[in-house]
């Protein structure tokens, strides 16, 4: 273990949080003396000299835990110092234990149970008290880790060794809670085994925190770190029943459970922000915003699990206010892309309404086509040669396997179209229509069959577009041209008519809240 005076942020932290938590374990004791002595005299001056007390006491208490929750809401110091412009992440201080003298119960133990010279086992005894005392202050990094693994190991052959369900070794393990620091003390190696296992998933926290996460490594390693927390959070949960504290609490794990996995979630977004979205493209822009999106709701969901009592008057208020925070700010990043994606890259959009509108196409333009198909891609047959593909093109039959739609350059990916990977059992793509001929050809023709659903995106592509159908054969075009205006044309079989600007901004509207929830 290392020494928690050592002079680092985090140590001079938590050896602050151990003398807090041993002076509310003095006060807490001279509170209940008090409260026994309040009960048993009927002396009322006394009564009044011990109400005074206790009321002395009270203060100092609730002073004490103020100030235990300042030092728990202290999120920055665990943080990477290469990170000053990202959104801290929400670590947990380790549980502090009492020192523990082992030798004279398992001496006796020995002597009586095994028949055994106890003195040949003195060296064994105190390297086990060793292992613990260090475990007391793991480093933050994997060797605390597997420092606390191997004690938690150790108990395993203790408890089968040493403790019986049939008799009492007159041991006493007592552990402070991780964030009121009121001790708990339990007979049984299952309290030791928990709070062992809780202080592993609060140092991966504290890993998963101090991570750079400007880099894609470090974003890898917190992601890592956080999911392990999470997992051990919940195997706590599942298998340690009636703790004796609330930070082993079900209620407690749930919600610290899911504040590790939507870390996680916000650290994978992170990532994603890494390759300078804002210029691959409307594409790629719509997806971050999507994810942003996604990960505003899991915030939202986990502030909701935290403001509920009990957790609620229990955890640091200013947690409760970073994660509704967080849930804000992924919220308003979500429509910011989704606006970047709108407004900067309108060419690939602006050809589309033109078409529905009767514009002629501009020199050298390619017609972004909207088809639906079940299972893999597959144009039904719809798609000729000339209609939606180079000229030249095998037309393939219906219901036949289908040859990759035709896609401009600015909406491939890597050489690849974007919906290279099958997406799901129904999804709407994008292919290029250089030449879509003329005159009597319908919406349904143009922009493929409509729907009475939603157009549902891609799970590999995820589709710029999503909006309603009318039981009529209606089909939406949008237009984000260069003069910033947006028009909606609902066409029937033909698509001159269209309708006026004010529905269109309407449309606009619509269309964009459905793309953020798709």
């Amino acid at each position: 273990g290392s020494d928690p005076r050592a002079a680092t942020c985090r140590g001079k932290l938590q050896y602050r949080r151990s003398k807090i938590n041993h002076e509310i374990t003095k006060q807490m004791m001279m509170r209940n003396g008090a409260e026994k002595l309040f009960k048993a005299t009927t002396n009322k001056k006394l009564r009044e000299t011990v109400a005074l007390e206790l009321s002395f006491l009270n203060s100092n208490l609730q002073l004490l835990k103020e100030q235990l929750a300042e030092l728990n809401s202290s999120v920055q110091i665990y943080q990477s110092e290469n990170q000053s412009q990202l959104v801290p992440m929400i670590p947990l201080g380790l549980k502090e234990t009492k020192d523990i003298d082992f030798k004279e119960p398992f001496k006796d133990f020995i002597m009586e149970h095994y028949s055994e010279d106890s003195s040949a086992y003195d060296g064994a005894i105190q390297e086990f008290m060793d292992v613990r005392q260090a475990a007391r202050t793991p480093t933050r990094d994997q060797a605390g880790v597997q420092l606390l693994y191997e004690y938690y190991n150790l108990l395993y052959f203790v408890d089968r060794r040493f403790f019986p369900p049939n008799r009492s070794m007159g041991i006493f393990f007592e552990w402070f809670d991780s964030l009121t620091g009121v001790p708990s003390t339990q007979k049984t190696v299952a309290f030791e085994k928990a709070s062992v296992l809780f202080n592993i998933a609060a140092l991966y926290t504290q890993i998963g925190a101090k991570q750079d996460r400007g880099k894609s490594a470090g974003i890898d390693s917190a992601v890592d770190s956080f999911l392990r927390a999470a997992g051990m959070f919940c195997y706590i949960r599942e298998n340690f029943s009636k703790p004796p504290s609330m930070d082993l609490s079900a209620e407690t794990l749930e919600v610290l459970t899911h504040i590790m996995l939507a870390q996680a979630r916000e650290c994978l977004f992170e990532k994603l922000l890494l390759s300078n979205v804002e210029k691959q493209g409307v594409l790629a822009c719509i997806e971050v915003g999507q994810e942003a999106a996604e990960v505003a709701e899991v915030y939202a969901q986990v502030h909701k699990l935290i403001s509920m009592p009990p957790v609620k008057d229990y955890v640091p208020y200013s947690w409760i206010s970073l994660i509704l925070v967080k849930a804000e700010h992924y919220r308003a990043l979500a429509h910011y892309y989704i606006a970047v994606g709108l407004l900067e890259h309108v060419g690939e959009l602006d050809e589309v309404v033109r078409r529905s509108m009767g514009v002629p196409p501009r020199p050298g333009a390619e017609w972004i086509h909207l088809h639906r198909h079940q299972g893999p891609p597959d144009t039904g047959g719809a798609q000729t040669a000339g209609e939606g593909a180079p000229a030249g093109s095998p037309a393939p039959a219906r219901g036949g396997p289908a040859a990759a739609p035709y896609v401009p350059a600015s909406l491939r990916q890597g050489g690849q179209p974007a919906w290279a990977a099958q997406g799901g059992p129904t999804t709407w793509h994008f292919s290029a229509m250089p030449d879509l001929g003329g005159g009597g050809r319908t919406s349904e023709e143009v922009l493929g069959p409509p729907s009475d659903s939603r157009l549902q995106r891609s799970t590999s592509s995820r589709s710029l577009l999503q909006t309603s159908h009318s039981t009529k054969s209606r089909t939406c075009f949008m237009d984000w041209g260069p003069s910033a205006s947006f028009q909606h044309g609902i066409t029937g079989q033909h698509p001159e008519q269209s309708t006026s600007p004010r529905r269109a901004r309407k449309a606009l509207a619509s269309v964009y809240e459905a793309t953020l929830q798709s």
